[in-house]
Formats: structure tokens, C-alpha cells, sequence
């Protein structure tokens, strides 16, 4: 039997609306339709690739990995036989896609229920985060300022006056969508910013900056049955307002060697830390892949070991699927 993979990289953006019918923003379309076939890289010989109504077969294989699904043998549609799968794994889970997947015929079974997905929906929540860096804090003897959920806009605009180069986040936002350099625009499109934000998803995330940061890396995690499974680390280049750029590929011996450069604190401590934080705090309510930005400076020795977390694949995910899969 084979898996049915889904690009849908709108996910975080549904999670967000919490609606069945999510019509997203006209450049993620694009990008979804660019990067379809992305899923080839770390698909198995044989699974099936769902992509969006409408494309032909010449749209199909002018797309980008489509190589690689010729020599995977793997089969591209926009409908599928439930008899032939017997797995689903989308970029990640909403009411959106579950709906989506129910109109073309997958079997409930298949699917994570309504259930799953509003615990999904209220772990991802970036407020998840504060709780984390507080029991992160005492397992690594660290003082990482916490971040703060800011539910007014006076707050906000207050939190932006008293820590310059402060970040503000959408609660769910990824790749540097919704994400906010404070001081960055002038007062008033900050303040119409935020205003939109708190409007939309109810509060903003103010998080306090990584002076002098010289490195970008995520921990990728595997979590199944109440337990966190490490699956190596991620090291990526991102923009000056956070936006992601491209993940550095080179080995898991090599990306260590950088990392310790860069880190005052041992990868393998770091990596235990995540793993007790993770099971306790996203376990016990979601299972598939995650990732945990974190950041750190050479410059200052300041680690963040836990900027956000990423209930879906990443981009971080593909190497190490892939290796998997080989």
C-alpha cells in the first residue's frame, strides 16, 4: 500500500482561520502550485502526490521534481482510490484539508478527527512557547527572557517602546509570515500592524531579541505514541525580519561542528532539554513531525532554545526524510 502526500503549505494560515472552507492569500496559492511536487524528495516508490484541480498533465510536468517522481514511479492527481492508500500525510492538518480530503472520498480513519485538529490548533499556539522556555529555563540553568502574549494594543505598543528591536508574532504565522521587527515601520503601520493582528487571531507574541545573533538552527522531532523521537538538526539562513531563506545541506556531522561553534550549550543538552519539554508539554495532545527554532550568538553566548514550534513538516524535515527513505 502507499501513502497520499499534500503541499499545503497554507496550513498554518487555516489553523488559524479554524473554518473547513480556507481560500488562501493569492502568493501562497502560487507557491503551492509552484511546489506541488515538493513531497517526491522524501515520498516512497510508488505514493501518490495530490495536487490542485485543474492541472493538466502538461502543468504537471513543467512543475519542479517532477524527475523525480518519474523515477520514483510515483503517481500525481488531483482525485485518488482510497483502496490504494492506506496513509495520508499532508504539510499539515487543519479543518481545511480534512474537509478537502473527506469531499474526495479518504476514509474518516485516515484522517485526523475535528478533535485532534482543535488540539492541534491550540498546542501550536505560539503562547505554547512560554510555557516552554520557563521549564527550558530550569532544565539548562538558563535565563531566556520569556515571551509575552499581548492581548491590547496599548500593550503592544508599549512592549515595542520598551524593547527596541523587539519581535512581534502572529500566534499562527510560519516562515516568517507574520512576524514583525518592532521599530521597523513607522508608528502608525506599526500600530495599524498589530491592530490587524490582534483583530485576526485575538493577541500578538512579543519576544525580546537575541542580541548579536550569529546562527538559525531547528531541532527536528518525530512525535508518536507520547514520546519525542529526535531526528537531527536543521541550520538555515533567514532574512533580517525572520523570513526563511534556505536550509545550509550538509551532513549531521557537519552541522554539529558548526552548531558548537556558534553555541555555548552542548547540542546533546539542548537536544535532551527539547525532548523532556516536548513530552510533556506537545505530546500528550499531537503526534507527527515538529521542528524548534531556536537561534544563538557567538558574539554574546546567548542560546534561545526554543523560539517557536512547527506542528507540520519543514523545510528543515526534507534531508532528513529523505535520508530515511534512501
Amino acid at each position: 500500500m502507499a501513502t497520499l502526500h499534500i503541499f499545503n503549505p497554507e496550513t498554518d494560515f487555516a489553523l488559524a482561520a479554524g473554518i473547513p472552507i480556507y481560500t488562501p492569500p493569492a502568493k501562497v496559492l502560487a507557491l503551492k502550485h509552484s511546489l506541488s511536487l515538493l513531497p517526491a524528495i522524501y515520498a516512497r516508490r510508488g505514493d501518490y502526490i495530490l495536487v490542485p484541480k485543474g492541472m493538466t498533465s502538461d502543468d504537471i510536468s513543467s512543475l519542479k521534481y517532477y524527475d523525480i517522481v518519474k523515477a520514483k514511479d510515483i503517481t500525481v492527481t488531483p482525485l485518488f482510490s482510497a483502496s490504494a492508500i492506506d496513509s495520508i500525510d499532508p504539510w499539515g492538518w487543519n479543518l481545511s484539508i480534512r474537509n478537502q480530503l473527506l469531499s474526495l472520498g479518504a476514509p474518516d480513519a485516515l484522517l485526523k478527527s475535528e478533535k485532534e485538529i482543535a488540539l492541534l490548533r491550540s498546542t501550536a499556539h505560539r503562547r505554547t512557547t512560554i510555557k516552554a522556555n520557563i521549564l527550558l529555563n530550569n532544565l539548562l540553568g538558563i535565563h531566556t527572557p520569556l515571551p509575552e502574549e499581548l492581548i491590547s494594543i496599548e500593550d503592544a505598543t508599549n512592549f515595542s517602546r520598551n524593547v527596541k528591536g523587539c519581535y512581534f508574532k502572529s500566534p499562527w504565522s510560519s516562515s516568517g509570515r507574520g512576524i514583525l521587527v518592532g521599530g521597523s515601520l513607522e508608528e502608525r503601520l506599526e500600530r495599524e500592524w498589530l491592530q490587524g493582528c490582534l483583530k485576526r487571531q485575538g493577541s500578538v507574541i512579543g519576544e525580546y531579541p537575541c542580541k548579536g545573533k550569529t546562527l538559525d538552527f531547528a531541532l527536528e522531532w518525530r512525535i508518536e505514541n507520547g514520546t519525542a523521537n529526535f531526528l537531527g538538526i536543521n541550520i538555515f539562513r533567514t532574512t533580517r525580519g525572520g523570513s526563511f531563506i534556505e536550509n545550509i545541506l550538509l551532513s549531521q556531522n557537519e552541522l554539529r561542528e558548526i552548531f558548537s561553534k556558534h553555541s555555548s550549550i552542548d547540542l546533546s543538552a539542548i537536544e535532551a532539554a527539547q525532548r523532556q519539554v516536548l513530552t510533556e508539554v506537545i505530546a500528550p495532545h499531537y503526534s507527527g513531525l515538529a521542528g524548534v527554532d531556536g537561534c544563538c550568538s557567538a558574539l554574546t553566548g546567548e542560546v534561545r532554545p526554543f523560539l517557536e514550534i512547527n506542528l507540520r513538516h519543514t523545510m528543515g524535515h526534507i534531508p532528513l526524510l529523505t535520508s530515511l527513505c534512501e
